[in-house]
């Protein structure tokens, strides 16, 4: 059986991004790719048990019944990714459990890992299927503006995935982890209507597998399933049980007292230079918000110094105030690293409250909690 050895090491690549989350498996086979191949079609399959992929290529064979085996898929992307040829020829020797791979003036031979009758079952399982189409380009700013905030405490197993939501000719994605939440709401033609949690690493793996300019979503009533195909590529995961948290209860950008208006690059910049006194100091450093009437300004405070940055306001609308909020650096930065306008609105509340950083141009949302201060905690007690 020959194919052709770049499209091979492409789908190789994606594999081996899904094999990484089986590392620590205790059954050798899931670290495994399943080949199969007959009738001019190479499939290549795999799996962590959370997330799986099956993808197809096209090849040169007359066999006309499946030949199959499982081998290390790590060991055979290193493999391809060295041979120098335009192809790649396989040959499985079953009654010595054997895959011989010949490229070029290179050849290999290496063992199966195990009977591939125990690779587990990946596709099937769902009936009478919804489909929808989601462009590609809206499906990367979801993961990419939601992954980031969700949560890596398995206790709070609902937190570790993305809230995928689905109304008429919208899809939203929500994440929170307990301090901070990301929020993104894109328009989408699409007439059904579904909630559903899905864990934050399988939706990477979908992002970094992307092959065209449309995914295919599909699920089930009877199911938990869910397939993502993606060109040459299909993912399966299955939605995570349990009730996700019932955000709109906080996410209230539209009730904030103040709404200031400034560029996003310059406070992206104040900000991390005001952060460098964190990289000086053994722990976290705050960094304090307030405003003044001209100027958004950030201060922060080590051992080693200080620093007062002023960012320009071009709008400041609602209640002029008058207090000092403060966050975490780097939640602030995580934020404004996924906003992609030029211009941003930081919406405040009290020095105690949920703030918003708003990319109204792009349907995203950010709210982060504030550090409260030993002074705020004293008169809370009190």
């Amino acid at each position: 059986m020959r194919v052709n050895r770049v499209e091979l090491l492409n789908e190789l690549k994606k594999i081996t991004k899904i094999i990484g989350g089986a590392s620590s498996s205790s059954i050798p086979i899931i670290k495994g790719v399943l080949i199969e191949y007959s009738n001019d079609k190479l499939k290549l399959s795999a799996t962590n048990i959370a997330t799986s992929l099956v993808t197809e290529l096209e090849c040169d064979t007359d066999m006309l019944t499946d030949e199959i085996v499982v081998v290390d898929a790590k060991l055979l992307h290193d493999i391809i990714s060295k041979i120098g040829s335009d192809d790649v020829d396989f040959e499985y020797k079953a009654e010595e459990s054997v895959l011989n791979i010949k490229g070029g003036k290179s050849k290999f031979n290496i063992k199966s890992l195990g009977d591939a009758k125990q690779f587990p079952e990946i596709e099937g399982g769902m009936e009478e299927k919804k489909s929808i189409s989601i462009p590609s380009d809206v499906l990367i700013n979801l993961v990419n503006k939601t992954i980031k905030f969700t949560s890596d405490d398995d206790t709070r197993i609902t937190l570790t995935g993305v809230n995928l939501v689905l109304e008429e000719n919208s899809i939203t994605g929500v994440s929170l982890d307990g301090y901070r939440m990301g929020y993104y709401k894109a328009e989408i033609e699409n007439d059904s209507e579904k909630s559903m949690i899905v864990d934050a690493n399988a939706l990477a793996n979908i992002a970094r597998s992307i092959d065209g300019d449309t995914i295919t979503l599909s699920f089930s009533e009877n199911s938990k399933k869910l397939e993502f195909v993606l060109g040459k590529s299909i993912i399966y995961t299955s939605e995570i049980e349990g009730q996700f948290f019932k955000y709109k209860d906080i996410l209230k950008p539209e009730d904030a007292l103040s709404t200031i208006t400034m560029n996003t690059r310059q406070l992206k910049n104040a900000v991390e230079r005001a952060n460098l006194m964190s990289r000086s100091s053994d722990k976290t450093v705050a960094i304090v918000l307030s405003v003044d009437e001209n100027s958004f300004i950030v201060n922060s405070e080590s051992e080693y110094g200080k620093v007062e940055e002023r960012v320009d306001i071009s709008e400041n609308e609602g209640e002029k105030v008058d207090y000092r909020i403060t966050f975490n650096p780097r939640f602030v930065l995580d934020g404004l690293n996924s906003i992609s306008s030029e211009d941003l609105e930081f919406k405040l509340n009290s020095s105690n409250a949920p703030a918003y950083l708003l990319d109204k141009d792009n349907g995203f949302i950010y709210l982060m909690l504030p550090i409260r201060t030993r002074e705020e905690k004293e008169e809370t007690e009190e």
